[in-house]
C-alpha cells in the first residue's frame, strides 16, 4: 500500500484536482489520525462539503475550512475569510489552525484560482511564505491545480511545480 503519510513531513505536493488518488491520500492522512486544513478558493464550503461526501467520501467534519468564498459562515469547522484578496488575514486563520492544534496537513484548492483572485506576483508571495511555513513546521501541504485557462495561470501552475517536492499527474505514481 501507500507509504506512511508521515514519511511526508515538510513537503509539498502538487496534484491534479480529480486525480484519484487524491482522496485516498486524504483518508490515509485522516486514518493515522491526522488533522487537516482545507483552503479552497475554487468553491464555497458548502458545495464543497457534498462534493467530498458524495464524491471522494470524505466527511467533511474530520477537516477544518478555510473559506475566502462564501460570504457566511455554516458550520463550526468552517473559518470564513472576508475576501480571497486578503492574503494577510488567510495566512493568520492558517498559523492559527495549523500552530495552535495537532494539524499535520493543509490542502490549498487550487493554486490556479489563488492566482485568478490575487494576480501571479500576489499570489507567488504568498505561496512562497506559505512553503517556507509548511517545511519549517515540518507540516505536509497539498496544492491541487486544475486546468489553466489563461497564461497567468499557466505561470502559477509552473512554479508550484517548481516548488512542490512531488507533483502527482494524471495517475501517475503511487503515494
Amino acid at each position: 500500500m501507500d507509504k506512511q503519510m508521515s514519511a511526508y513531513k515538510g513537503r509539498v505536493v502538487l496534484i491534479r484536482r480529480g486525480n484519484a488518488r487524491f482522496p485516498r491520500i486524504v483518508k490515509n492522512l485522516l486514518n493515522e489520525e491526522k488533522i487537516g486544513v482545507y483552503l479552497s478558493f475554487y468553491t464555497k464550503h458548502q458545495k464543497l462539503f457534498k462534493w467530498l461526501r458524495e464524491e471522494l467520501s470524505i466527511l467533511p467534519d474530520e477537516l477544518f475550512f478555510i473559506d475566502p468564498i462564501a460570504k457566511e459562515n455554516t458550520a463550526e469547522n468552517v473559518f470564513v475569510v472576508k475576501t480571497p484578496r486578503d492574503l494577510t488575514d488567510m495566512f493568520i486563520v492558517i498559523s492559527e489552525l495549523m500552530g495552535d492544534r495537532d494539524v499535520e496537513f493543509l490542502i490549498l484548492d487550487t493554486v490556479e484560482d489563488l492566482v485568478f483572485y490575487n494576480g501571479f506576483d500576489r499570489a507567488r508571495m504568498f505561496l512562497n511564505a506559505l512553503i517556507r511555513y509548511i517545511k519549517r513546521k515540518g507540516k505536509i501541504l497539498i496544492l491541487l491545480t486544475r486546468e489553466r485557462e489563461d497564461e497567468q495561470e499557466e505561470k502559477m501552475h509552473h512554479l508550484a511545480k517548481t516548488l512542490a517536492d512531488e507533483y502527482i499527474g494524471h495517475g501517475e505514481h503511487e503515494w
